[in-house]
């Protein structure tokens, strides 16, 4: 075939995620991989006997920091995907994601559409709104064991969970399992925090409210969220 043209189709699974092309990267493989504008990354899947041309999406429901892929470089089995919400560590092989946002000053962890550079040692080069990364993958070691997430505070419908219901025997909140709220109550606020101190303004969290949320949230500084009443609770960080 000469020439073929591919849209988004919202009637479609298998379409482009987005119309608006940011960035296309061929692997080592051979695998196809597009950066979108709003439709995460796609992973074009040539069409086999007796099926089309498809794409494979990968959006912030599939762990993405950010649905806006700007630039793609490739080291062994991870693809590193740059965002306006930091660098993306994407593995080929089983689809797992893990994002990283290496810069103190927030606006230095967006990146810039198509400014990227991988140099014949391996080094990578992207290009930020504060100036140019340079990012070695292959003496980068990611942290495998994170610092538990801890509940720091409660407030119910705008006021402390300790003067809500007090009590001598409670337990301070952080130790508390599970708590049940009278139909009155329909708005709490949970305040949370992380053991590692060694760099806490760079910490970010991400959470989801089970029979609520559809997907984690995206990671941020703020550690601080607010829901309105659901049927079940049950949140996890």
């Amino acid at each position: 075939m000469l020439m073929s043209f591919y849209n988004m189709d919202l009637t479609s699974p298998y379409s482009l995620s987005s119309n608006d092309i940011k960035t296309i990267y061929q692997d080592t493989n051979g695998d196809i991989w597009i950066g979108t504008a709003g439709g995460g990354l796609d992973k074009y899947i040539e069409a086999r006997e007796g099926t089309s041309d498809q794409f494979l999406s990968f959006t912030i429901g599939e762990g993405m920091p950010d649905n806006y892929v700007l630039g793609i470089l490739e080291h062994g089995d991870y693809l590193w995907l740059s965002s306006e919400n930091g660098l993306s560590r994407f593995c080929k092989n089983d689809y797992s994601v893990i994002s990283y946002q290496f810069a103190q000053k927030a606006y230095a962890n967006i990146f810039n559409e198509g400014a990227r550079f991988k140099c014949k040692n391996g080094i990578m080069l992207w290009g930020t709104l504060d100036g140019l990364m340079i990012f070695d993958p292959e003496k980068f070691e990611p942290n495998t064991n994170p610092f538990p997430v801890l509940v720091t505070s409660l407030q119910i419908d705008g006021v402390d969970w300790n003067e809500v219901e007090s009590s001598v025997e409670k337990k301070s909140i952080t130790y508390t399992e599970e708590i049940q709220l009278t139909y009155e109550q329909n708005v709490f606020t949970v305040e949370f925090a992380t053991l590692d101190l060694q760099n806490p303004e760079q910490n970010q969290y991400t959470y989801i409210l089970e029979n609520y949320d559809k997907s984690w949230s995206i990671p941020a500084s703020l550690n601080t969220v607010t829901y309105k009443k659901s049927a079940t609770w049950k949140i996890y960080f």
